[in-house]
């Protein structure tokens, strides 16, 4: 595990260098790029189609880790001390809790003053106020926002409309911080966001755990029967479509390494795994 990484940073990494299906991976990780940025930035960069939901080419892997590492390199590090209003504190112990909370409590000020308002421009705020800052501490800054934001939210003071974000506590003055002080964003606060992510790995790992008990009774019962003439090979991707008139167009290399689907409308990408746990849960598959 990269210990200087995000996790989903880090998972992403391991499953892109253990897994052959490049595709399935891509496939998953792309539920984060709502909500980070920095992935959605890095996807678009290597020719990710948000409409479609897919490269038009698969990326390099090589060169995809590296522009994951270069990009998240400096995550875990605290906010240098040239910007004091965020990163000023009182031991070395708690200067990363302690800088959250100051960085929480500016949040909060512009979100009063700019009400609803968007990630980016509560971030180009922060940087106005930044002095010969260079570019690696401005985005180490860009990340914390995010994680100043999401502590607010989860201490009920802000609320999240699709990329824009509402003050919902008390307080009109910039100096005024009856809602969210040193006080109210605790450990208990912190502890409750590492709940959630907890709890979103557990259902992953459920996930996985289904996946894997079904794969292991497809294979028990497969050597059990003669070779059928007719099968298909695991890794596969199911595509469905609810529109009658939708056109799919496959494209593949000369080993069929790597396939392009276009679609003229909408399409559904089912991972095979996935729909192999749901027959086996269903008891489809005797």
């Amino acid at each position: 595990m990269h210990e200087d990484l995000p996790n989903h940073i880090s998972e992403f990494i391991r499953d892109l260098k253990s897994c052959s299906d490049l595709s399935s991976v891509f496939l998953y990780y792309s539920r984060y790029l709502h909500c980070d940025p920095y992935l959605h930035s890095i996807f678009l960069d290597f020719g990710y189609n948000p409409e479609k939901g897919d490269f038009q080419d698969t990326p390099s892997l090589s060169l995809f880790i590296e522009k994951l590492q270069e990009e998240y390199s400096n995550f875990s590090l605290p906010v240098k001390r040239s910007y004091s209003s965020i990163s000023e504190t009182s031991s070395d112990k708690n200067r990363s809790n302690k800088g959250l909370k100051i960085l929480s409590a500016r949040v909060k000020s512009i979100l009063i003053h700019k009400r609803p308002t968007s990630y980016r421009e509560v971030a180009e705020e922060l940087i106005k106020e930044m002095s010969m800052v260079s570019k690696a501490e401005e985005k180490n800054i860009l990340r914390r926002v995010y994680d100043a934001l999401n502590v607010l939210i989860a201490a009920g003071v802000v609320i999240k409309n699709g990329k824009e974000y509402c003050w919902k506590g008390k307080g009109n003055k910039e100096d005024y911080f009856c809602d969210i002080t040193e006080e109210t964003i605790t450990e208990n606060t912190l502890l409750s966001i590492r709940a959630k992510k907890i709890s979103s790995k557990r259902n992953t790992l459920q996930t996985l755990t289904e996946r894997f008990l079904a794969m292991r009774s497809l294979i028990a019962r497969n050597l059990q029967l003669s070779k059928p003439k007719d099968s298909m090979a695991f890794p596969l991707v199911f595509v469905a479509t609810a529109e009658d008139e939708n056109k799919l167009t496959i494209e593949s290399n000369n080993t069929c390494s790597t396939m392009r689907l276009k679609f003229r409308k909408q399409m559904e990408i089912f991972n095979g795994s996935e729909i192999l746990a749901q027959c086996t849960s269903q008891k489809i598959i005797n």
